[in-house]
């Protein structure tokens, strides 16, 4: 994005107070929406998805095998198709390729599971119209799968490079299914990533919070400079979370945390609060130290996390084989 379009929004965001309520909300995710640029040869045109409305941004010459469904941001309280218009646009004027944007119902008018039933809807639809559209059918299910569970998400690297120089970044997981007005972990220094070219590098992914609260990457960090090593740095952030639990079970069995940790010398760890999402999916870390491979987490608590609220049943069609249904 341009700085420009990066200091406009910037400057609408601080002009006014944070909004409290819902309709106050909704009028500033509108007003952001606005200052997107509007790109004029994109053609659009509505479309109704078995009963959920939806918007067609095509661009002339587009490759009509590949389609985007596109779920705009609003934590499935704020949002539509208007707000999201400029970046749909834009999404497939860039890429090339005809976009979707589906309007699903909004809470709290349309509680749980509306919006996950319009999304659902929706992508059967496109599953249903895929021969119409022009999706050739090895990836029609393909497609699907990537809407519900995207291969996207939460990530950290720590690098040390020959000059014994180091880095360290961590993504966030975007604006899907996060509560209006969250900040997660991953955009504050010290929380999730934080780089000390005298010490080293850590960053997180799990429970933004809960590393908030105890400034994770940084108390890793300064862990290792007090002597530590990067397994013993790692642990103790961990055992501050559960601390803040009073090491209550039945509520820390829905949090989950992976510390990524690489020292100045080259020694590193990987651990997590517990064994993984699920008891076949045990937590890794990526090493590439000249050989590229994957190791298993150290888990300070042994068993699975669980997820919280209960994720909702799909269709066996949709979660065969995927990494995400837990």
């Amino acid at each position: 994005m341009p700085q420009t379009e990066i200091d406009a929004i910037r400057a609408l965001l601080s002009a006014k107070p944070r909004p409290v309520g819902w309709e106050e909300w909704r009028r500033r995710i509108e007003e952001v929406g606005a200052v997107w640029p509007v790109a004029d040869d994109v053609k659009l045109e509505p479309v109704d998805l078995d009963g959920v409305e939806g918007e067609w941004s095509i661009v002339p010459g587009a490759d009509a095998s590949r389609v985007l469904i596109y779920f705009h941001g609003g934590g499935f309280v704020a949002g539509s198709l208007e707000s999201h218009d400029g970046l749909c646009r834009l999404f497939a004027d860039e890429g090339g390729f005809k976009l979707i944007a589906v309007d699903y119902r909004l809470a709290p008018e349309h509680r749980y599971p509306a919006a996950v039933d319009d999304a659902w809807a929706a992508t059967q639809w496109i599953e249903e119209n895929a021969a119409e559209i022009g999706i050739e059918p090895e990836f029609r299910m393909s497609a699907i799968r990537r809407v519900i569970f995207p291969p996207t998400g939460t990530i950290h690297c720590s690098a040390l490079n020959e000059k014994g120089e180091m880095s360290g970044c961590t993504t966030t997981s975007g604006l899907a299914f996060k509560l209006p007005g969250r900040c997660g972990d991953s955009p504050i220094i010290g929380a999730g990533c934080y780089t000390d070219q005298d010490v080293g590098s850590a960053g997180a992914t799990g429970a933004g919070e809960e590393n908030i609260k105890v400034a994770g990457a940084h108390t890793i960090v300064e862990n290792m400079r007090r002597g530590m090593s990067p397994q013993e740095a790692g642990m103790d952030a961990l055992k501050r979370i559960v601390r803040n639990y009073n090491d209550d079970m039945s509520r820390l069995k829905f949090l989950d945390m992976t510390y990524y940790i690489l020292r100045k010398d080259g020694a590193y760890a990987g651990v997590s609060l517990w064994d993984g999402y699920s008891p076949d999916s045990p937590h890794k870390i990526a090493i590439h130290d000249g050989k590229r491979r994957s190791e298993k987490t150290v888990a300070l608590l042994k068993g699975a996390s669980q997820e919280f609220p209960p994720f909702p049943q799909l269709p066996p069609g949709v979660i065969q084989d995927s990494e995400y249904y837990k």
